[in-house]
């Protein structure tokens, strides 16, 4: 948040409906940032996330859940247009 907001602040995201084959976190990332741009609040973002999988010596973008057993890497990369967390 921007220097000098004092305000609490909480985003809570709760999964309505699930199509039981991507895992509703990375998401659920996306639509806080989302929410948050909208809001006003002085919020420095928007931000972008993504799941990051190793299947089968392969790099896989936003695996699946059936696949994420296989999987040598789970790793979340989120961020800005000027940083990566």
């Amino acid at each position: 948040f921007a220097s000098g907001f004092k305000n609490e602040t909480q985003v809570i995201a709760t999964v309505l409906s699930h199509d039981m084959e991507n895992d509703p976190d990375v998401v659920a990332m996306v639509a806080a940032s989302a929410a948050l741009t909208l809001s006003g609040i002085p919020f420095l973002g928007p931000i972008g996330a993504a799941r990051v999988g190793y299947i089968a010596g392969k790099y896989v973008l936003n695996p699946m859940i059936d696949e994420m057993p296989e999987s040598a890497l789970d790793l979340v990369v989120a961020g800005t247009a000027d940083a990566v967390l």
